[in-house]
Order: C-alpha cells, then sequence, then structure tokens
C-alpha cells in the first residue's frame, strides 16, 4: 500500500518576529586555503555603515587563533583572509570533523562618541594579535608594512574625537630583546614616527 500525501495550507510552526537593523550581515562565504594555510573571507551587507567595521574573529578549543577587522563603509562584501598559525592549524576530515569557531561582529565608531559624551578619557589602540607568528623567542612578531598603512587609516579616521587621550600603535605585542633589529622594531618604529607626524597635538606609545 502507497504512502497518502494530504494537502496542507497555511503556517504550520511557530512564528515571531525580530527587529532588523538597516545595515546587517548576510550570510558570509569562507573559502580555506590548505596550502597557505588560511580562510579567505566575505561578509556580504545590506549596504554600508559610514565609520563601520566588521571585526572577524577565529576561535578553537584553546581560545582565538586569529582576528581582523575590515571596514565596512567601502565595499558591499567586504573581503579578507586570515592566516593561522601553523601550530593552530587542523584540517577536517571524516576521522576528525574539527570545526573552527568564527564569529562576526559588525561594529559602529559609537563607542568614541559616547566617550566624548560622557567625558571619558581613552587611548587610541591598534590589535596586533595577528602578528604573533609562534616562532621563537625573539622572532616571534612579524607585523609587515601593511600594519602603517592600516594604522593611519585608524588615525585619520579617530583623530576628531576629544576623548583620545594618545595613540598605541601596537598594545599587547610582547617579544623577547635581542642583539639585532627585528621585523616588529622597524614596523613599530615607522608607526610611531607616521603616528607622530599625523598627530602632533597627542602622546604616542611607541
Amino acid at each position: 500500500m502507497g504512502p497518502d500525501y494530504w494537502r496542507t495550507t497555511g503556517i504550520w510552526q511557530t512564528v515571531w518576529l525580530e527587529p532588523v537593523p538597516q545595515v546587517a550581515l548576510r550570510r558570509p562565504r569562507i573559502t580555506p586555503n590548505l596550502a597557505g594555510r588560511s580562510f579567505a573571507i566575505d561578509v556580504p551587507m545590506t549596504e554600508n555603515l559610514p565609520g563601520g567595521s566588521v571585526v572577524v574573529t577565529v576561535m578553537d578549543l584553546s581560545g582565538v587563533v586569529v582576528w581582523t577587522e575590515i571596514r565596512a563603509d567601502l565595499d558591499l562584501a567586504p573581503r579578507t583572509s586570515m592566516v593561522l598559525p601553523e601550530d593552530r592549524v587542523r584540517l577536517w576530515s571524516t576521522g576528525d570533523p574539527f570545526l573552527y569557531d568564527v564569529r562576526f561582529d559588525l561594529r559602529e565608531e559609537r563607542y568614541l562618541y559616547h566617550a566624548d559624551r560622557l567625558g571619558y578619557l581613552v587611548w587610541g589602540e591598534y590589535g596586533d594579535w595577528g602578528s604573533n607568528t609562534g616562532l621563537g623567542e625573539v622572532t616571534n612578531q612579524q607585523p609587515t608594512a601593511a600594519f602603517i598603512q592600516e594604522w593611519l587609516g585608524i588615525v585619520e579616521r579617530d583623530y576628531s574625537h576629544p576623548s583620545i587621550l594618545g595613540w598605541c600603535p601596537l598594545n599587547g605585542t610582547w617579544q623577547a630583546y635581542g642583539d639585532r633589529i627585528t621585523p616588529l622594531d622597524d614596523v613599530l618604529h615607522g608607526m610611531f614616527l607616521a603616528t607622530k607626524a599625523l598627530d602632533t597635538s597627542r602622546l604616542a606609545e611607541g
């Protein structure tokens, strides 16, 4: 005896309404690059967010693996590439179906507005966790010249906020002292000089 399929109409599950902001994230696209130990990530948006940014954070069972912040006021689908440290790479397989957690946060430059309005003093900082390669103690930090360019964009963006007391180009960077100049030394020096050239009125930590 064959199965019977009955006609059904109308709403057949619970329905609810949720408010959706005018600017929102659509479903992201994540494409792995095994040879490069990286993810190519596209974050489609409903529309641009002036002064906004998207923070993408990749996590595993031990915590944050790598994170980055990309502008949300230029492209309708901001794109970035995130390189994983070699010791945090774990490939998915049927025998080991491991998944990274990837978090997307759409942020507005409202934090500094409220700091201005309420009279708080803050530091303008740049997160640099992506420069830690996990290599030797004296060479574990490998920032590139791109850090300087990205940092200058931040200073230019936030320059007019009176709540900013000073600038900290690289925050939380640790590396053992050695007897030679490292990429961290060069890039940090460049970021410091560029900061002082762009803003002569504030402190800058180098």
